[in-house]
């Protein structure tokens, strides 16, 4: 979503600029003009999003699946700007014998809380 990647707030939404931008005045019924409408669709998004991931791992924990364990990988860097973030990807063999990735966790960090949040 266009306010997540440009970290921009909901509510830019309800700016009169957006909405000359977006042409909203010639068609209202298509268009953003709430900025809870704008959370709304951010949090259904990310609750689709936990269920797909939740449905993958347990798929590939299934009896049915190939037996491989869930590797977790870590992944720590530091921004041009000196933010420090933490990564950690799951890579696992689907039902079709393929390699699987998927994001599990992601989080600004400090060097106190990477070992509570790695063993979760």
């Amino acid at each position: 979503m266009l306010f997540a990647v440009l970290i921009r707030p909901f509510s830019i939404v309800e700016s009169e600029y957006f909405q000359a931008l977006t042409l909203s005045n010639i068609v209202p019924d298509l268009l953003l003009t709430s900025r809870n409408t704008v959370q709304s669709w951010v949090i259904e998004s990310y609750k689709k999003r936990k269920d797909r991931v939740r449905h993958l791992l347990q798929k590939a924990r299934s009896p049915e699946s190939p037996h491989s364990p869930i590797l977790r990988f870590f992944d720590l860097w530091t921004s041009d700007n000196h933010l420090s973030f933490a990564a950690i990807v799951g890579h696992f063999m689907s039902l079709k014998y393929t390699v699987d990735s998927i994001l599990l966790a992601f989080r600004e960090h400090t060097g106190e809380n990477i070992a509570g949040r790695s063993s979760q």
